[in-house]
């Protein structure tokens, strides 16, 4: 990657936006910020160089809209030549930095917010997700939508060729840590099975699944995720509803980019289809037997009206409460399958 590749990332919007969500927690929005010294001094000027040059940190402070340490500045010098700290070296420097995070510049670029998040974290730890208590770390998504950033859409997708990146190397994390993964959590056993080909087949499931560990322990990986879990009850219990959330909505050998659209599309599934439908056809007929029986006598049968309100009642009760509780659980558990999938 050299300047121009970083200058064509910073034409997208998202790019900017997601720069922007960076200055929230670590400076400001205000042009000050491209001056502005750790500990609150701010130079009149954008230096040429960074001011704590050849200092490490401290005595040295981080300077500017992202806070660069001397030491990684000076290393953005040597690979792409900045000739000076301006507003634009910075904002190229920035993007630099996300590029060296394996999967990051990319999940910026197609809107990706959580997983640049959680993939920049040890960057800046201001981003959501990170080991620092920040309260502005809040604000860090309101502040992308306002500066225009746009989420991932898996409609626009080409699922011919369009593979998502792997944030993790994934067949080596489950050779290092696969067994400890199972004991933790048992869902993990069926990304294991004869061989490398079982693994490379479940690779996809096993990514999303392994992601949603890593967030739900708030870890910065997948091993200190492991040690969190082993050491802390809370920890473990819930990593093991994000994954038992993921793995059971990512069939094995699917594909996480048909996951996601059937989970965005409900569409694809033929209504009468839906077992909530067939089971409500069958159970209806008797229902409607009953009420006949109480309310209109059949059968020569006489109810007194305590007994046909009482049945009318206990029939509208059950039958409304059934379907609200079936459409609103089933809304509420797709939307919160469709965000541990990654859903932005």
């Amino acid at each position: 990657m050299n300047r121009t590749d970083l200058q064509e990332a910073l034409s997208l919007k998202n790019v900017r936006a997601f720069l922007r969500a960076i200055r929230n927690g670590e400076s400001s929005q205000l042009d000050s910020a491209y001056r502005l010294e750790n500990g609150g001094k701010v130079y009149p000027e954008c230096p040429v160089e960074h001011p704590s040059k050849g200092l490490k940190s401290p005595p040295g402070k981080a300077f500017g809209a992202y806070q660069f340490l001397a030491s990684t500045w000076a290393g953005l010098v040597r690979q792409y030549g900045f000739p000076d700290m301006s507003p634009q070296s910075q904002d190229e420097g920035a993007v630099a930095l996300i590029a060296e995070r394996k999967g990051a510049l990319a999940a910026v670029k197609e809107g990706r917010f959580d997983e640049a998040c959680r993939i920049l974290h040890p960057v800046w730890t201001s981003l959501p997700g990170g080991s620092e208590e920040n309260k502005l770390t809040a604000k860090a998504r309101p502040t992308y939508e306002a500066w225009g950033g746009a989420y991932f859409n898996p409609d626009s997708l080409d699922t011919e060729h369009y593979e998502a990146p792997m944030a993790f190397p994934i067949i080596p994390l489950l050779t290092a840590f696969g067994p400890e993964l199972v004991k933790l959590i048992p869902q993990f056993a069926s990304m294991f099975g004869s061989g490398s080909e079982v693994q490379i087949r479940n690779a996809k499931a096993a990514e999303a699944a392994v992601s949603a560990v890593v967030q739900a322990t708030n870890s910065p990986n997948l091993q200190a995720a492991i040690e969190k879990m082993q050491a802390d009850p809370e920890a473990a219990k819930a990593a093991q509803i994000a994954a038992a959330e993921v793995l059971a909505l990512v069939e094995v050998g699917g594909g996480i980019v048909e996951a996601r659209k059937a989970s965005y599309d409900a569409s694809q599934v033929d209504w009468w289809k839906n077992p909530a439908v067939i089971v409500a056809i069958l159970v209806l007929p008797l229902v409607y037997m009953v009420v006949s029986a109480v309310v209109f006598g059949a059968g020569g049968q006489t109810w007194s009206d305590d007994v046909k309100t009482l049945t009318v009642t206990a029939i509208l009760s059950g039958a409304l409460g059934s379907i609200t509780g079936f459409f609103l659980g089933s809304s509420l558990g797709s939307q919160r399958k469709t965000n541990m999938l990654g859903k932005e």
